[in-house]
C-alpha cells in the first residue's frame, strides 16, 4: 500500500514550510496567490487529500443554498434529495444547508427574493438551477458574486454571471445519442420530428444542435421542432398534429421529462408499433411507458448525483481542497426495458407526496 501524501511531502518538492502549505490549504490571507495556486496544484498531482475531520474542529460554520423549482416534480425532487445527501456526508464538518425551492421554472420574481434576502444572511455558496427570464434576478445575483459568494449551476449556466462551476448533462452528446438510436431503430424512409421544452433554454439548444448534427450524418430527416413548454396536455397535443400531418413519420425525440404525453397519445392513436419515441430522465411514470412499449428509450442524467457532486464542489472549493470546480458534464446513459433494473431504485420508486 503506497505511503499517504502528507502537508511535509509537499512542503518538501516546493522548498516551502510545512506552515505555507497549510495556510494555503486552508485559504489563509497569508499566502500569495500564486503561491495558493502552486501548492493547490502539487498536491493534486501527489494525491493529498485534506483532513476534512481535523480542519472541522477550527472552521466556522460552512453555509449552503441550494435554490430551483419545485415543478416539474418529477425532474427536480431528485435535486433535492441529491443535496440532502451532501449534507449529510458533510454533516461532521460544520456544514449547514437550505433547499429554496421556488413554483416552477417560470418563478423568477420568487427567485429574485430570496436573492434578496440572501444578500444579508450568512451564506458560504449557493446552488441553483437558473430558470427562464433570468434578466429579472440577474442584478442581485451579480451582487452575491461580487462580494465573493461561489455560485454553481445546475442544468444550465447563466452567461451574464460568472460561475465557480456548472454541473449539468452533457446535452449534445444526449442529442447526438437520440439521433443514432432513431436512426438505427426507425423503418427506413421515415422522418423524425423532435419535443423540446423550450428551445432557447442552454440545455435544449444543445440538445436539438446534438441531434441536428447528427441526423445529419445519417441521414435522418428532420422535420420540426416543437416546444411543449414541459406540459403533458400540450405534448400530447403536439404529438396528435405531428402524427396527423406527417403520414411518414418514425421517430420523436422528446429531450426533457416530459415524454408521458407523447406516449400516451402514442398509445391512444395505437402507433406503438410504428413510431418510436425516446425521451429522457427515469421516474415511475416513465418507467410504465417503457415497460409498455410507448417508450422504446430514455437517456438517464442522474440529477440525484448532478446536485451532490455540485454541493461536495463547492465545499471543497470554500475550503482550498481544490482551487477550481469548472464545467462537469455528466454522460447520458441509453437506459432500455431490458436495463432498467440496473439504476438506481430511488429514481423508480419516488413518487409525488
Amino acid at each position: 500500500m503506497s505511503k499517504r501524501t502528507t502537508i511535509s511531502d509537499i512542503a518538501k518538492v516546493l522548498g516551502v514550510s510545512n506552515t505555507t502549505v497549510t495556510k494555503a490549504l486552508n485559504g489563509k490571507a497569508q499566502v500569495s496567490d500564486e503561491m495558493r495556486s502552486t501548492v493547490i496544484k502539487t498536491a493534486q498531482k501527489m494525491g493529498y487529500r485534506t483532513n476534512r475531520s481535523a480542519q472541522a474542529l477550527v472552521r466556522k460554520e460552512t453555509v449552503l443554498y441550494f435554490i430551483y423549482s419545485r415543478e416539474p416534480y418529477e425532474f427536480n425532487e431528485y435535486y433535492g434529495q441529491g443535496f440532502e445527501a451532501a449534507l449529510d456526508e458533510l454533516a461532521d464538518f460544520k456544514v449547514s444547508g437550505f433547499l429554496r425551492p421556488i413554483k416552477d421554472m417560470n418563478a423568477a420574481n420568487e427567485m429574485r427574493n430570496i436573492l434578496i434576502e440572501l444578500d444579508s444572511t450568512k451564506v458560504d455558496g449557493i446552488i441553483m438551477a437558473p430558470t427562464v427570464h433570468s434578466f429579472e434576478y440577474i442584478d442581485e445575483l451579480r451582487r452575491l458574486a461580487d462580494k465573493g459568494i461561489p455560485i454553481v449551476y445546475l442544468c444550465g449556466k447563466l452567461a451574464e454571471v460568472a460561475e465557480k462551476g456548472c454541473v449539468r448533462l452533457n446535452s449534445l452528446v444526449a442529442g447526438r445519442t437520440a439521433a443514432e438510436f432513431l436512426s438505427l431503430t426507425m423503418r427506413e424512409g421515415r422522418s423524425s420530428v423532435i419535443f423540446a421544452n423550450n428551445k432557447e433554454l442552454t440545455v435544449h439548444k444543445e440538445c436539438i444542435s446534438g441531434y441536428m448534427a447528427e441526423a445529419q450524418a445519417r441521414h435522418l430527416v428532420v422535420k420540426g421542432i416543437y416546444e411543449t413548454q414541459d406540459d403533458k396536455e400540450v405534448a400530447y397535443y403536439l404529438a396528435r398534429k405531428v402524427i396527423n400531418e406527417i403520414p411518414d413519420l418514425g421517430g420523436i425525440y422528446v429531450s426533457s421529462y416530459n415524454s408521458v404525453g407523447v406516449c400516451n397519445c402514442i398509445e391512444d392513436m395505437n402507433k406503438k408499433d410504428d413510431i418510436i419515441v425516446i425521451g429522457q430522465d427515469i421516474y415511475p411514470e416513465l418507467v410504465k411507458k417503457l415497460n409498455s412499449g410507448s417508450l422504446r428509450a430514455t437517456l438517464f442524467q442522474d440529477q440525484f448525483n448532478q446536485a451532490r457532486t455540485a454541493a461536495l464542489k463547492i465545499f471543497d472549493y470554500i475550503t482550498g481542497t481544490i482551487d477550481s470546480i469548472g464545467d462537469i458534464l455528466v454522460t447520458p446513459h441509453i437506459v432500455l426495458k431490458s436495463n432498467l433494473e440496473c439504476y438506481d431504485s430511488g429514481y423508480l420508486r419516488t413518487e409525488r407526496s
